[in-house]
């Protein structure tokens, strides 16, 4: 491929190469998978375990000739499978939407032009340029000359770095973790050797999410405690006199009645929707449990550059021995050539290059420095990329008289330990407490010569706080979330930013060293505001840490560096400029890198955990409603409180679109002011489980109520009853006051219509044969509104109250 493309290794293809090989290999892209079909989603829906019930119920109707009933079976299997599927369908548009953004890219050279395009749309002949921390998107040869560390623990397992050179072969989803290198692509999407292993897993299902756990545990005891009640109410009409296929007919219904089977579509509904709304303020979940994730997070682990700050740096003021112009022309020299930005042939800066790299280059260039002329003058000729774990970097150089200078670069405290300069004394070391006192970002710059250290000179640098920064840390403490910084940074240049933005609020927040972090192991939770001079793994056991102290852990980071923490912690939040490496470890990515939006991605995820709480609340209260009346009301002289067809058409009202349209239930005025809920925490609670009970049992009373008073069908009287308080319930849990019922107007509407149903099935001659209902009395109606403003009334004086963060945050560490 490569030979008939005829690339040059400076130039790369054309674009007219590119699209026309992208066209005819198709994109390079592992899961070629099309969404499933209509006639696919619609299967799924009918395999459910509820539609299977009333299937088999519509065949025993069906069996025993009793049409109508079998007409209405149908209806409800015709309805819930519409609904079912639509909702599937949007939901399934929405997540590939939100994948399409979290896409990873590559650089790649095209026409001799660099350019970031989607690892999609690399194409075998592609000349890829590779940095640290990109993933590297397809597998490729190194051009003759390169040199690249490579993390291919993804592949091989071994996780130390492999260093690749001269034309070797790399693989697509590996790490460039050092140096930079160019690669000409050599097979791309499924001809990959990753592409070949994940052919070999597409049987394998996914693991389910926690919140998918909790959910099948919960319908699990469900299905148990409606088979449980379907088989007492099948023996109960069978003691009465009642034949087999009745009895099995009404325990079947009652079984479906029972269950909140519109509990799935909602919870899909709300994670898609808040997903929806977070990515339009810039917060990327890259699956939907992170979504209802971020509602329960207690701690947020964040770094300092870029974060909270404008990760702009520029310098701000160099040290050198001496005061002399020359001295700090040397230094400046030599932070260019010890420098990997703006490498370009024309020195112009790129999306990879490092900011403090590039304010050392823009600093030289100030001073009058040709960039370009001196790296001409001074050819490199070995390095040692930087390297976070020594925190240093150096270069060889050959000068004009054939001599050879190494210049390094690093964090005054590494480079002067490892290699102390001869002239290196308190002087230095006082301009760096100064220094990094003052807030600024240090560096020291050594020059070896014939195995002579000299210090150059420290360089400080600044990155302006952002100006919201503040406001921001200020609304995660509002909301119960305790912020931490983690950060490589000097310790008083990290102390010094978090005073500014409010992370440590009093002198007994600490600043805890790597070295110190064992002897301050029991304050990591409760007093630790400040981790500094931390190395990749440091970081990843102060989140293991904060964990086990039950603590859920949102950790920020946009370094290869980073990938671990973000792993290791609850939800891994990855910066939009940060690399592939930390974009893929992460659960939710910030595309303009404001982490303040992440407020509103809290907001979201309370939001969701709220909307499933409501609905639970309104979906069980009416079904052990229906469950009660089934047992209560034959011992009250009711007869068969309920046709089986009526207690399917009281389910299909008050379980479909009411049910789902709670799931766009906007959050609650108080969502950001209270303690978020722990995430450990089972989705039906005792206190619920109490509420739930009583609802359903005051339902429970108006109906029978209606049903002694009716001068007609006591089986009408409690069908008004049931649909009624039901829907009055669904507006009653609400997070408003009921005068706003308009700020759903999707629940508003599905309310007004379904007693429109209602009153059709009560009023119109086709529905009335074939749900066997007669007009209520105005004695039935007035029962009924009395009961549905009873049940309302009830369910707002039961609405749970906030918890505050103080509260909370005892509570989660007790």
């Amino acid at each position: 491929m490569i030979g008939q493309v005829g690339l040059a290794t400076t130039t790369g293809l054309t674009q007219a190469q590119a699209r026309d090989l992208l066209g005819r290999h198709g994109p390079n892209e592992l899961a070629l998978h099309r969404p499933p079909g209509l006639a696919t989603v619609v299967a799924r829906q009918l395999r459910d375990a509820v539609v299977v019930v009333l299937l088999v119920a519509a065949a025993i109707t069906a069996a025993m000739r009793d049409w109508p009933d079998t007409a209405v079976i149908a209806l409800v299997v015709l309805l819930n499978t519409t609904l079912g599927a639509v909702q599937e369908i949007r939901s399934q548009r929405a997540i590939a939407a939100l994948a399409e953004l979290t896409a990873p890219h590559a650089t790649v050279i095209r026409g001799g032009s660099t350019a970031e395009i989607p690892a999609a749309e690399v194409v075998a002949g592609d000349l890829l340029e590779l940095r640290a921390g990109d993933i590297v998107p397809a597998d490729a040869r190194l051009v003759p000359g390169a040199a690249l560390s490579l993390d291919e623990s993804m592949l091989t397992g071994e996780s130390i770095p492999r260093l690749a050179r001269d034309e070797e072969p790399i693989s697509a989803g590996t790490v460039a973790v050092r140096g930079h290198a160019r690669a000409v692509v050599t097979a791309t999407g499924r001809n990959t050797t990753l592409g070949s292993i994940a052919g070999s897993l597409d049987s394998q299902a996914a693991v389910p999410t926690p919140l998918q756990r909790q959910l099948a545990g919960l319908g699990r005891w469900l299905a148990i405690a409606a088979a449980l009640a379907a088989l007492l109410v099948a023996v109960l009409n069978l003691v009465t006199g009642h034949g087999w296929e009745t009895s099995l007919l009404l325990a079947l219904s009652l079984a479906v009645a029972a269950i909140p089977e519109s509990l799935p579509a909602v919870v899909t509904l709300s994670l898609a929707l808040s997903a929806r709304q977070m990515a339009a303020r810039g917060v990327l979940a890259r699956n939907l449990a992170a979504v209802e994730a971020l509602g329960s997070v207690t701690v947020l682990a964040c770094d300092k550059t870029g974060t909270l700050t404008e990760g702009r740096m520029t310098v701000t003021e160099l040290w050198t021995p001496t005061a002399a112009d020359a001295a700090r022309l040397a230094l400046l020299q030599a932070a260019v050539l010890c420098n990997d930005a703006c490498q370009n042939p024309d020195g112009r800066t790129t999306s990879t290059d490092d900011p403090v790299e590039v304010a050392l280059v823009e600093s030289a260039r100030g001073a009058g420095i040709d960039v370009p002329a001196l790296r001409l003058s001074a050819p490199r000729t070995a390095e040692t990329p930087f390297d976070a774990e020594v925190a240093m970097m150096s270069t060889t150089h050959l000068l004009g008289d054939g001599s050879t200078v190494r210049y390094l670069k690093g964090s005054p405290e590494a480079l002067l330990s490892a290699h102390p300069p001869a002239q290196a004394g308190s002087g230095v070391l006082t301009e760096v407490k100064r220094l990094a006192g003052e807030g600024r970002r240090l560096l020291a710059v050594s020059r070896e010569i014939a195995e002579r250290t000299e210090l150059l000179g420290l360089v400080a640098l600044a990155d302006p706080v952002r100006p919201q920064a503040a406001e921001m840390i200020a609304g995660f403490r509002r909301a119960g979330v305790r912020p931490v910084m983690i950060t490589g940074d000097h310790p008083l240049t990290a102390t010094a930013v978090a005073r500014q933005v409010g992370i440590v609020t009093e002198d007994g927040d600490l600043t805890v060293l790597p070295a110190d972090l064992e002897r301050h192991a029991g304050d990591i939770h409760d007093r630790t505001a400040v981790y500094a001079r931390t190395k990749p793994h440091q970081k990843t056991a102060i989140v293991s840490g904060l964990r086990e102290r039950r603590a859920i852990v949102a950790m920020t980071g946009d370094g290869v560096n980073d990938a671990p923490a973000l792993r290791a912690a609850d939800l891994g939040v990855a910066m939009g400029r940060g690399t592939e490496v930390a974009k893929q470890a992460a659960d939710v990515v910030l595309t303009n890198d404001d982490l303040g939006a992440m407020v509103h991605g809290i907001a979201e995820g309370r939001r969701v955990a709220d909307n499933i709480g409501r609905f639970l609340r309104y979906g069980l209260s009416g079904g052990f409603a229906e469950v009660l009346v089934m047992l209560i009301g034959p011992a009250t002289g009711t007869g068969i409180p309920l046709q089986a067809g009526q207690i399917l058409w009281v389910n299909l009202l008050t379980h479909g679109l009411p049910g789902v349209a709670m799931g766009t239930e906007n959050a609650g005025p108080d969502v950001l002011s209270r303690g978020p809920r722990p995430v450990r925490q089972p989705l039906v609670t005792r206190a619920m489980l109490g509420q739930i009970l009583l609802l359903a049992s005051i339902i429970t009373g108006v109906c029978l109520t209606a049903a002694g008073f009716a001068d007609g069908s006591p089986q009408s009287a409690i069908f008004l009853s049931l649909i009624v308080a039901q829907l009055a319930l669904a507006l009653a849990l609400r997070p408003v006051p009921v005068r706003r019922l308009a700020a759903n107007p999707a629940l508003t509407t599905s309310v007004v219509l379904n007693l429109g149903l209602a009153l059709a099935a009560l009023y119109w001659h086709p529905l009335q044969i074939l749900l066997r209902t007669q007009p209520p009395s105005l004695v039935t109606f007035l029962i009924a509104a009395a009961g549905g403003i009873a049940v309302a009334a009830a369910a707002r004086a039961l609405r749970p109250q906030g918890r505050s963060p103080l509260r909370q945050r005892h509570r989660d560490e007790a």
